[in-house]
Parts: C-alpha cells; sequence; structure tokens
C-alpha cells in the first residue's frame, strides 16, 4: 500500500473534484494538492496522517472545511497548509495539533471562525495574515460551551500566550479585541504585534508581557495591573493612539538601554500620536526616576491621590 503522497504530486490538478485521503496514508509531502482549485467539499484527515508538509492545500480555493478523526496522531501543520482556500469559513483544531507553521491560514478571505484547541499550541509568525473577517478573540468557556458569548478566535492557553501568536504583517492588521481569561501569566513575544487590536483585558494573574507585545497596535488605553513584574523592550511601542496608560506596579528595569527600546517609544511621523502619561505611585527609594532616565520626565506630583505623571520619551515631547 501507499503510505505517502509525494512533493507536489498533484499539484495544478484543477480538473480534480473530489479528494478522499485512504486511512494508510502516513505523509502528505509539501504541495501534495496545491493548487488544485477544483476540490471541493469537505477533506477528512485520517488518524493515520502522521506529517503534513509546507503548503499541502495552497489556493484550493474551492475546498469549505477541514475535518480530523478522533485523536489524529499528526501534530504539525507546515507553513502555508491551506494558504488562500477562500472558501473556508470554519476551521476546528483538535487539542493534537500543538504547531502551526508560518501563513498556514493566511489569505482566507472567507475565514469567519477558528477554534485552537491545545493549551500548549505554539504559533510561527503571519499564520492568520490577509484574514479580514477575523476581528475577535478569546477563550474557550470549556465548563458553559453552550455560553452566548462568541469569538471569531477561540483559544485554550490557559496559562501562557505563545509568541506570534496572531503576529501579523503591516496589510493584514484585522484583529480587534482580545479578551484575556483569569489564569493567563503571560504573554510571549510580539505574540499581538503589528495588529489593529483596539482593546484587551490584563487578567489579575498576569505576570509577564513580552518584548514587542503589543508593539504598533491600534490600543487606546492599557492598565497594567500590579501582578505584572516583567516588561520587555518595545512592548507597547509605536502605538499612536494611546491616550491613556496606567502602570500600578514598581520597576527595577525597564529594558530601555537606548530610547528605542523603550515601552512606550514613538518616533517621528505624519500620524501625531496623543500625548500618553503613565500613573504611578512613587517609590519610597525613586527607582522609577532613576531607571527610567532620560526615556521619561517627570510631569507633576498629585498630593491627593499620591501619584506623579510621567510622559513617555517621545520625539513630540517638545510639544507638551
Amino acid at each position: 500500500y501507499m503510505k505517502e503522497v509525494n512533493t507536489g504530486a498533484f499539484m495544478g490538478c484543477t480538473q480534480l473534484k473530489t479528494l478522499t485521503i485512504p486511512k494508510n496514508i502516513t505523509i502528505l509531502r509539501d504541495q501534495a494538492f496545491a493548487e488544485c482549485s477544483g476540490i471541493a467539499g469537505t477533506i477528512v484527515f485520517p488518524k493515520s496522517i502522521l506529517q503534513v508538509g509546507a503548503g499541502v492545500f495552497t489556493r484550493c480555493s474551492s475546498i469549505e472545511n477541514f475535518v480530523f478523526e478522533e485523536h489524529p496522531k499528526v501534530t504539525t501543520l507546515g507553513k502555508n497548509f491551506c494558504d488562500g482556500c477562500t472558501s473556508i469559513k470554519k476551521i476546528d483544531l483538535p487539542a493534537e495539533i500543538t504547531k502551526l507553521g508560518q501563513y498556514a491560514f493566511a489569505n482566507m478571505s472567507n475565514l469567519e471562525k477558528v477554534v485552537l484547541r491545545s493549551d500548549t499550541l505554539r504559533m510561527d509568525p503571519f499564520v492568520f495574515a490577509g484574514d479580514p473577517r477575523l476581528l475577535e478573540a478569546g477563550p474557550i468557556n470549556w465548563l458553559s460551551p453552550g455560553s452566548s458569548e462568541v469569538y471569531d478566535i477561540e483559544f485554550a492557553w490557559n496559562t501562557h500566550i505563545p509568541a506570534y501568536a496572531f503576529y501579523q504583517s503591516n496589510n493584514a492588521r484585522y484583529l480587534r479585541k482580545v479578551v484575556l481569561p483569569e489564569g493567563i501569566e503571560s504573554i510571549g513575544v510580539e505574540a499581538f504585534g503589528d495588529t489593529n487590536l483596539m482593546e484587551i483585558n490584563f487578567p489579575s494573574t498576569l505576570r509577564s508581557i513580552g518584548q514587542k507585545a503589543f508593539y504598533h497596535t491600534s490600543l487606546t488605553s492599557v492598565e497594567i495591573p500590579e501582578t505584572v513584574q516583567d516588561i520587555g523592550a518595545q512592548a507597547f511601542a509605536y502605538c499612536y493612539s494611546l491616550s491613556n496608560v496606567i502602570i500600578r506596579t514598581r520597576w527595577s528595569d525597564t529594558k530601555a538601554s537606548v530610547p528605542e527600546h523603550g515601552w512606550f517609544y514613538m518616533t517621528s511621523t505624519q500620524l501625531k500620536p496623543k500625548i500618553s502619561e503613565v500613573l504611578v505611585a512613587v517609590p519610597e527609594d525613586n527607582l522609577l526616576a532613576t531607571n527610567f532616565g532620560q526615556f521619561w520626565n517627570a510631569y507633576g506630583y498629585n498630593t491627593e491621590t499620591e501619584k506623579t505623571t510621567y510622559l513617555m520619551f517621545s520625539t513630540f515631547k517638545e510639544d507638551i
């Protein structure tokens, strides 16, 4: 029996209308069915599949759905897995899928819903690049599966949002709102970077925010809880829509050896940012002013609230 479908075996076979993957197949090599625009309906992955290469179903524009048999053995979907499959509206990945390659679900113009069931899922950058209908992301409510609350992307991460989880390119910044459940302790590098994210909540369990986690997003306000103990460089850099930032904890290291590494760094641009303020309790040892150094400027002290206002480092500070 044939055990695998070789690289490009059926690539460009536009007259191929249906596809049934035999239960003895274990490997789908790179671009095995790429550009088979005639394949329609639902593709069932038998649990015998162990490996799925890059671009296996790239630009198969008539496929409507992928279904995985119960307890699949495959754990990774390769780069460009179904990039350009424009007829697919929903992706539901079983918990056994723990890794997604770059652009795995990119350029799927009708994709409306994604369910990610693995709580250890790792993603490469640009997994959802160019998918304009995906506007919100939130947790799967395992305790109440019949809940009326619906998200375009449901994720099962319960302690850590992985690096590049929703990272997208500049021309595909569609994500608008994210709901993080209690229990999330860390947010990985560039997890939401370069998206059009406008709103996010930080749970009381959050401990760390990775480098560039919210780099170049459209957030208008940020409130960092006192539980957060670590923020990576440029975590909120180039967020020109920010108008209010509240930090409710003390810091000993801004990780900003140069201004460009500052958490909220902004540089010259034709788009003029609003002046952003950070309200923080004044630490007794004055470490805040010492460590923020040239990247932050003391602005004023409110005796009633016992808080000092600091202005972010910006090339627009002369306009203050």
